[in-house]
């Protein structure tokens, strides 16, 4: 692992570390899935790195189990819609940045968190970005690494109706719905 990618990771750690305890933290099995193919990809070419990554990452998925979020029926059905945009077809086709195949998990992370009305947390902000233009992610987009809300949850207009805030606190949430303070995390 390079230099800039190990100043990445501890940024994402020490935000990570400096969540309060009552923060509600979810992963997507979108992102699991994304995940397992970045670690079955570097299996061909590290194999034992690839091999303690997979140790290491079942070990945190099991013990969270109950913090991993699956899409449902009708976000399935809101993906099939926004992928039909057509400047969001480039998340679903051709690579990335680090020259892996899209699969438009981006899209599929959007729309979770707006059921939940969670915020995602992630490096990739610009594809975020590029869907909020055409799905506006309610619960904002917060950069661990840059350490700053690329899209502030406050500009959603959604507010929790017991406590008054944009990012809700109380834990009754917004619309009566889950926490703002959950955060989908990528």
């Amino acid at each position: 692992m390079g230099a800039p990618e190990r100043k990445r990771r501890q940024k994402i750690e020490a935000w990570l570390l400096s969540l309060p305890a009552e923060e509600i933290l979810l992963i997507s099995s979108v992102s699991v899935a994304e995940i397992g193919r970045g670690i079955a990809l570097l299996s061909s070419r590290d194999s034992e790195a690839a091999h303690a990554i997979k140790h290491a990452f079942d070990r945190a998925v099991s013990a969270f189990s109950d913090a991993v979020i699956t899409p449902s029926h009708d976000e399935w059905q809101t993906f099939a819609s926004l992928s039909a945009i057509p400047e969001l077809r480039s998340l679903l086709y051709g690579k990335n940045k680090k020259n892996q195949p899209r699969s438009g998990a981006d899209i599929h992370l959007a729309v979770q968190a707006n059921t939940l009305a969670a915020a995602i947390a992630t490096s990739n902000v610009q594809d975020f970005a590029l869907i909020n233009r055409f799905f506006p992610i309610i619960g904002g987009i917060l950069s661990p690494t840059a350490g700053e809300w690329i899209v502030n949850p406050a500009a959603s207009g959604v507010v929790c109706e017991s406590c008054g805030r944009a990012q809700c606190v109380c834990g009754d949430g917004a619309s009566g719905g889950p926490s703002r303070s959950s955060g989908l995390v990528r």
